[in-house]
């Protein structure tokens, strides 16, 4: 292994080459044990132990509590397992007992000959043999049923108490999710509406403010116009009659002037 990846795996957490261990994890996990034999050195430091776990496994919180809890259940049904099979060769010890009392007194020899039954001894009673290890068969048949139904019933158990709420949970937190991608897209889509109106609004009242100012313009320009034909008609008249009114007086002058000489 080249030097670099010492160098990369030693000092990750104080370096900035996260991607590059992050990579070589990932390529390299099948060959680490192997070509890394300063691994333990490497698990002695907590960050590092736990910066390897989170690069190269990649477990969450949750699954790490599904993998906690499945642990406890297994350990658990061992337990119980362990306990249902030692009670039954407490069972099957009983049966014997019982059994061989039906024969004889629990005398010193009916003891002996117990040993020796239990033993597979030499028993001087095939026929007490016979029942001893058809009694001990059935009880062990009855056992491994209670074993099974306590393993299902166990199994159901868990399923019910910690898939089901896990898968329920998982499923809720998908909902959540979309409901709030949904509440986002809504929020934008209402925001976006709203925006769209105001514009539109503001537009409008843009264009009627214009439309105001371009007739109150037209009508200020007409009636200017029309203000100022009529003055110039004024104007015009006036002017005319002045004209006239001059004419009319040098006519008459010139005529007065006349007839007086």
């Amino acid at each position: 292994m080249p030097a670099r990846n010492f160098e990369i795996l030693n000092n990750a957490p104080t370096l900035n080459h996260r991607k590059e261990l992050s990579t070589f994890c990932v390529h390299k996990k099948r060959h680490l044990l192997i070509n890394f034999p300063a691994l333990p050195n490497l698990m002695m430091s907590t960050e590092k132990w736990r910066y390897l776990l989170n690069t190269v496994f990649r477990l969450r919180t949750w699954e790490v509590g599904v993998v906690v809890v499945v642990v406890v259940v297994v350990v658990v049904v061992v337990v119980v397992a362990v306990v249902v099979v030692r009670g039954v060769v407490v069972v099957v010890e009983v049966v014997i007992v019982v059994v061989f009392c039906l024969f004889e007194d629990l005398t010193s020899q009916s003891t002996l000959r117990l040993y020796q039954i239990w033993h597979w001894g030499q028993a001087t009673e095939p026929v007490l043999v016979v029942v001893v290890v058809a009694a001990a068969a059935a009880a062990v048949v009855v056992v491994v049923v209670v074993v099974v139904v306590v393993v299902v019933v166990v199994v159901v158990v868990v399923v019910a108490l910690v898939v089901v709420p896990v898968v329920l949970f998982v499923v809720l937190v998908e909902i959540v999710v979309v409901v709030v991608m949904v509440t986002r897209v809504a929020v934008v889509v209402v925001v976006v509406v709203v925006v769209v109106v105001v514009v539109v609004v503001v537009v409008v009242v843009v264009v009627v403010e214009v439309v105001i100012v371009v007739v109150v313009g037209a009508v200020v320009v007409v009636v200017v116009v029309v203000a100022v034909v009529v003055i110039g008609v004024i104007v015009v008249v006036l002017v005319e009659v002045v004209v006239v009114v001059i004419v009319v007086v040098v006519v008459v002058i010139v005529t007065g002037v006349v007839v007086i000489l």
